[in-house]
């Protein structure tokens, strides 16, 4: 079972001192990237010409800034330059490092707010979606929960649908991302109907399912994020 360490960024902190790294260990980052100043970010030739093709701005920005900072996060781990950090990519697209081969990573952004994930040896996957309200949620919930996560939500008030919908989404993506397979490949098909605790904890319990370990919680109570770590 693995122990999770969450940590805040504040774009103002770097350079941190680099974290150790203990096998069966998984740090979690949190950056709220409307904090962050765009200069000088550290990004790729491709990186930059990618940025370039998002038509609203709030999006060209959350992408450079998200992507930055995990240069900026794998060269706290490896000492490598955060410019010349190369990435290769899995048979569906899941960026890896050739070297170190055994820092295993992933991130996620949504709104305001990117998260970063770094374990030794497993595959790992992270989500998180801000909790917002949402008029196709039951039809999600219809073609993209199982029969028994829908008659859970079909069982929650009003109130507890929101928390228990996006609890669910996140980890079904953070458990698809840890297998490097997307959304589209059987989302249905995964099962959660254990979450974390109420929103406000800061973690919420360890799930197993399926040679993976997963884990969800809230952050101020406005995202949802999930972890999952191949076992």
């Amino acid at each position: 079972m693995f122990t999770l360490k969450k940590y805040l960024i504040h774009p103002l902190e770097f350079p941190l001192t680099p974290p150790e790294l203990k096998p069966y260990e998984v740090h979690v980052w949190q950056l709220p990237i409307d904090l962050v100043q765009e200069e000088n970010l550290p990004l790729s030739e491709h990186e930059v010409k990618r940025s370039q093709a998002f038509h609203f701005e709030k999006d060209r920005i959350q992408y450079r800034v998200s992507t930055a900072y995990l240069r900026k996060l794998i060269s706290l781990y490896t000492g490598q330059d955060p410019e010349k950090i190369t990435y290769a990519r899995g048979l569906k697209g899941k960026p890896h490092l050739i070297d170190p081969a055994q820092l295993k990573f992933n991130m996620t952004h949504s709104h305001h707010m990117a998260l970063y994930a770094f374990t030794l040896d497993r595959e790992i996957g992270v989500d998180v979606e801000f909790m917002r309200p949402m008029q196709a949620m039951e039809g999600i919930v219809e073609n993209q929960f199982s029969k028994a996560e829908q008659a859970l939500f079909n069982n929650l008030s009003e109130k507890d649908k929101s928390s228990y919908f996006f609890a669910t989404w996140t980890l079904k993506e953070a458990y698809l991302k840890a297998h490097g397979t997307g959304i589209r490949e059987g989302i249905h098909q995964i099962e959660f109907q254990k979450h974390g605790e109420k929103e406000g904890d800061s973690f919420g319990v360890i799930i197993e399912i399926e040679h993976c370990e997963c884990v969800q919680y809230f952050i101020d109570a406005t995202y949802s994020a999930a972890i999952a770590v191949v076992t």
